[in-house]
Parts: structure tokens; sequence; C-alpha cells
């Protein structure tokens, strides 16, 4: 005996409906493929478009990334900091006789701001600095610096290569030169230093930064700028290439300072210069300051008034 399936209604019906379905999803999906229209869909300059905004996107990522480099000392090379209009080399002017501080505003018209300007340097920084907590310097100075070591002008100069950073009030600053002079140029509640050594900082924007060291004569010399002394040049003009300078050795290792907005300390006289002079002192011998005096003779300008000024001492 065959068994024969019977097919009930029920059966038949469900599956119906699931075939039913099937069909109308098929066309729902078939039709909104269809009604897509050519002219929905991105232009030739459209699609150009998002390109240029994505390849702007890829270099505004590259240019924060030169900036976080720039900030940690590295690929700083390729910034060059002019050091010709930070520096005059010309000699209608000096630190004594007739054409002397007190009339360096009378010489040209360039140099008015020596006479007539409210913010000039140097200045006695005294136990009234208003004590702040601001944030410490760093520096980024290569181990092994190179340069050249010439007297330009009124002052003996060191200018080394690119790449040397300091990171102040967190800017980048680049090093253009380091000039050194005696005695020193600023004092420390009034009193006078042997010599001060000046490293002249730019940033991109052209503003400018000086750190200053003052430094007491010892018995000692010091070590550091012994290797510099070793080839200073006998004569103007004559310039003598320095090959591995560690500049940051100079420093001490404590670096609180104060802080006050003055100028360049030599004509034009330059307003809106930063200076962070080091409070704690670094020693040189009596042989190194002679070797200064013989070469410059003498090379510091007079203090100037403060004007209302605020200095601020760092740290509190």
């Amino acid at each position: 005996m065959k068994f024969k399936p019977k097919i009930g209604v029920e059966f038949v019906s469900v599956w119906l409906s699931a075939f039913v379905i099937t069909v109308l999803v098929f066309i729902v999906g078939f039709y909104t493929l269809t009604s897509v229209k050519i002219s929905d869909l991105p232009s030739d300059e459209e699609f150009k478009k998002a390109l240029e905004e994505d390849s702007s996107r890829v270099v505004a990522e590259e240019t924060s990334t030169e900036k976080i480099e720039e900030v940690v000392g590295e690929d700083v090379e390729e910034v060059e900091i002019s050091s010709s209009s930070l520096l005059n080399e010309d000699m209608s002017w000096s630190y004594r006789g007739e054409n002397g501080p007190d009339i360096w505003g009378r010489l040209s018209q360039e140099y008015r701001t020596c006479s007539q300007g409210k913010k000039q340097s140097p200045i006695d920084l005294t136990k009234m600095a208003v004590k702040e907590e601001l944030s410490p310097i760093k520096l980024l100075y290569k181990s092994s610096v190179e340069g050249e070591f010439s007297v330009v002008g009124r002052n003996l100069v060191f200018k080394p290569l690119p790449g040397n950073v300091a990171i102040l009030f967190d800017e980048s600053y680049y090093l253009s030169h380091v000039t050194f002079h005696a005695p020193s140029e600023h004092r420390l509640k009034s009193i006078p230093y042997d010599m001060e050594i000046q490293f002249v900082h730019e940033n991109s924007q052209g503003k400018v930064a000086i750190i200053a060291l003052l430094a007491s004569e010892k018995t000692q010399p010091n070590k550091t700028l012994a290797h510099l002394w070793s080839q200073f040049p006998k004569k103007d003009g004559a310039i003598k290439n320095i090959k591995s300078f560690d500049l940051k050795e100079i420093f001490p290792k404590n670096k609180d300072y104060f802080n006050y907005e003055g100028s360049m300390t030599t004509p034009p006289c330059t307003e809106g210069v930063q200076w962070f002079v080091l409070e704690h002192t670094i020693s040189v011998s009596g042989g190194q300051v002679e070797r200064l005096l013989q070469s410059m003779r003498f090379n510091s300008r007079p203090l100037q008034l403060i004007h209302g000024r605020v200095v601020y001492k760092n740290p509190r």
C-alpha cells in the first residue's frame, strides 16, 4: 500500500505567503536601485574638490607634526634665523668718548629710540621684582655646536649654525648669536659683575628673546669658555671656525631667572625684547675677563631707567 501525502490548505497558504513576500522584497529592492539618477552621483568636479580637501587635511597634519618636532628639538636645522638684523656693524657709535651711549640717539634717525625709548636695557634687577610662577627655560641646544667666532662692529660674537632652540614661555626661539660683554650690562641688586654672556634668540614671527648669564671672576678658568677662548680672534675681521662646542655647559644647573621687557643694548636699541637674566651666576677666570677687555676694551652700556616696568622673578 503506497503512502499518499495529504497537502492541506494551511500548508499551501503558508508557502504561498512566503513566495509573495519574497517577490515583493525583490521588486522593491530593484526599484530602489534603478531609481538612483546619474545626476545624484558626485560629479568629476565634486570628486576633485573632495580630493583637494583631503590633501589639505594631510598637509595640515604634517604641519602640526613639524611644529611638535620643533618643540622637541628635531628637524630644526631647516629654520635659520638671520643675525644680520640683530647685529650692528656700524662703527659710528662707541661705548665711550664723543660717540658714547649718551648721544647714541642723536647720531642717526634710526637710533632715536636709544634716547627716547621707555623700555631700554640694561637695568638693575632689584629686590622689588615681582615673584611669579613662570614657565621654566628649556634649552634644546646641540651637544656639539659649530659656528663662527669673530668681532662684529663693537662686539665679540659667536654665530652658531642653525639648529639650536630655547623654549621660552612655551614658544620656540632659535639661537641667532652669542655676545660677550665686560663688565656686565645688567646688575643684580645693584651689584655689577665681571662679564655678561648674552644668548640672542628670535622666533619665526621676528620676536627677540635674550638669555643673559652674569659671570664673577674666580681663580679657575671656565673650562667650557676656555674652548672658545683658545680660538679668540686676534684682529677685527678675523673669523675663527669653532667645532664641537657645547653651549649648554656654560649654563648653571639652576636656571631661575628675572624677566622683563626691554631692548637691544646696542643701536638702534630696538624695544620689544624679552629678557631672561639668570639669577645664578657662573665663574670665569681673571685671565678670561682680561682677554675680552684687551680685545673689546669696554663694551657695556650703562644702566637705563625702568620707567615703571615690572620685573618678574621665577619661581616664587
